[in-house]
């Protein structure tokens, strides 16, 4: 590699690392504001996205743990907390006592877990969780593809039904085998039909075209089952959150996505995707600036560490920002380019949960961005 490059690589990577550690502290000081309203769907989501830049961090897992407790998803709970225990977790009077975990400490699987932590930590092991509550994907998330032009389609609303879900739920999971995030949208329809990652248009003949994968579900004995188009079947616990609005199956939670208002969406949103695995990490950030005079600026950043016995290598690169209009319609987020160029993405805002005029997610570009500078 040219020695410029290769300096040029590390020093966005180091920008990118100091932004992350900045970033975190700000995310956190969302998250107990998120616990203190009592909106553990959105603080789930901030958490997921904490573990993406940390992934070896336990208070991180054991946050999530208290945010699945919360919203009723007891065995997501308890895998979260198994993690955090393995990375570290010393403070067992912590489990015993936070109010949080109260759902889960009749469990003989909380009990074994609990055991395995030290009945005193020592002094330097003190958690740096939020309190009181601290409120996450398969293979890693990949990037929406742009859907093409075509009429927007509204979908049915959502809701939880005696037969299962209806309409339109964003779904979060985390893979703990490779550390990705995957946020991805699910889609149901009245007569029992599936739609993994659907496009931008909800008629029968799109969703079926534009989604990853489709299938139709069943619903028996606490139990969902997705019969795939190739013949594959998924069976898991169908577990109601407390609001009975959201899910958690087969290990991952969804969220209904309500009817998008992009009048009052405007400001800076980042997010992004990460992946890790035995031999290195790498990251991808995305920063969108929509204002109200329809004018928008995108900016890009991406970074990778590699390390075996003998050698660590990292690169990374920072994109020159983009210009151009935006356009919120339906469910689909539109970017006209400076050079003529369109984007168009599956896209939604969520309100804030300190304030409900104030806009405090959006999903693009396939994950969620959390509103900054507010």
């Amino acid at each position: 590699m040219n020695a410029s490059l290769r300096i040029l690589g590390l020093l966005a990577a180091l920008l990118l690392v100091v932004s992350s550690r900045s970033l975190c502290g700000q995310d956190e000081s969302q998250l107990a504001a998120l616990a203190q309203a009592g909106d553990f769907t959105r603080a789930r989501i901030l958490i997921a996205q904490l573990i993406e830049r940390e992934p070896r961090e336990p208070r991180h897992r054991y946050n999530l743990a208290c945010a699945e407790a919360r919203l009723g998803f007891r065995e997501l709970a308890l895998d979260a907390l198994e993690t955090s225990v393995r990375l570290g977790l010393k403070d067992r009077e912590l489990l015993l006592s936070d109010e949080d975990l109260t759902t889960l400490r009749a469990l003989p699987r909380f009990q074994a877990i609990a055991a395995r932590v030290p009945a005193t930590p020592p002094p330097a092991a003190a958690p740096a969780a939020p309190a009181p509550t601290k409120a996450p994907a398969r293979p890693a998330a990949r990037p929406a593809a742009p859907v093409a032009a075509q009429a927007v389609v509204a979908p049915i609303p959502p809701r939880i039904t005696p037969a299962g879900p209806e309409g339109l739920f964003f779904m979060t999971w985390f893979w703990m085998a490779t550390g990705s995030l995957e946020q991805i949208l699910w889609y149901f329809t009245t007569d029992g039909r599936v739609f993994d990652s659907p496009g931008g248009a909800f008629t029968p003949e799109q969703l079926e075209r534009d989604s990853r994968r489709h299938g139709r579900r069943s619903l028996a004995n606490k139990k969902m089952a997705v019969k795939w188009s190739d013949g594959k079947v998924t069976e898991s616990n169908f577990e109601v959150d407390s609001s009975g609005t959201g899910f958690g199956w087969d290990g991952g939670g969804f969220s209904a996505v309500a009817k998008p208002d992009w009048s009052r969406v405007s400001g800076f949103f980042e997010g992004g995707a990460s992946y890790s695995h035995s031999s290195g990490r790498g990251s991808s950030i995305s920063g969108l600036t929509l204002r109200p005079d329809g004018t928008f600026t995108l900016s890009r950043s991406s970074s990778f560490r590699s390390e075996n016995s003998t050698s660590v290598a990292t690169a990374g690169s920072v994109d020159a920002p983009l210009e151009g209009k935006w356009k919120g319609e339906g469910y689909e987020l539109t970017l006209t380019f400076a050079d003529g160029r369109i984007e168009r993405h599956v896209s939604f805002p969520t309100p804030d949960a300190r304030d409900a005029s104030k806009v405090g997610m959006l999903f693009f570009n396939g994950s969620m961005h959390l509103a900054k500078n507010r």
